[in-house]
């Protein structure tokens, strides 16, 4: 890093969020959720949202997310996924659709959700989170149809957990085919 020095002073954002005196070497928006174990990321700019779940790497240490990526740490695997399943279902992508702007999906979409916090015994909540490790694996292996199938179980799960009605989740469904 010495090397770079020169260049690293005169980073506005070095100049911006750290006082004068500080190490050239600062970087900001840094903190223990940038080295959390288990994080749901999706990108800030995105037409719609799509959340996965970043955990350790081989060897164990902690995958941190480039500044394109929004990242929201959870204690958990099964914590994780659950709230991926929360983030990708259809009536989370229609409120984020209805309200963002394509080029700023920033942490606030989780300030507008009412994503009750993670239980282990609630069955909802931990089929979710099954549901998204099923999805996970489904786009490893590059197959589509049974991923269709385990989005419309989230789907399920969701409208379970936001007690939304069959009918109201077939209206969401076609409100984001015509968007």
């Amino acid at each position: 890093l010495k090397r770079f020095e020169g260049y690293l002073r005169k980073r506005p954002s070095l100049k911006r969020y750290f006082k004068s005196g500080a190490p050239f070497y600062s970087v900001f928006n840094i903190g223990p959720y940038t080295f959390s174990d288990w994080k749901v990321v999706w990108r800030y700019v995105a037409p719609t949202m799509v959340a996965a779940v970043v955990g350790p790497a081989t060897g164990g240490k902690p995958v941190i997310p480039d500044s394109k990526l929004v990242l929201c740490d959870v204690p958990s695997s099964e914590e994780a996924h659950y709230l991926a399943a929360a983030l990708n279902s259809s009536p989370t992508r229609l409120l984020v659709q209805s309200y963002s702007v394509s080029t700023q999906l920033s942490a606030h979409v989780l300030e507008n959700l009412s994503i009750p916090k993670f239980s282990k015994s609630d069955k909802i909540h931990e089929s979710m989170s099954r549901l998204s490790r099923e999805a996970h694996e489904a786009v490893r292996q590059g197959r589509t149809d049974e991923l269709k199938r385990i989005e419309a179980a989230i789907d399920a799960a969701v409208a379970s957990l936001w007690e939304l009605s069959d009918e109201e989740v077939a209206e969401i469904k076609r409100s984001l085919e015509e968007m």
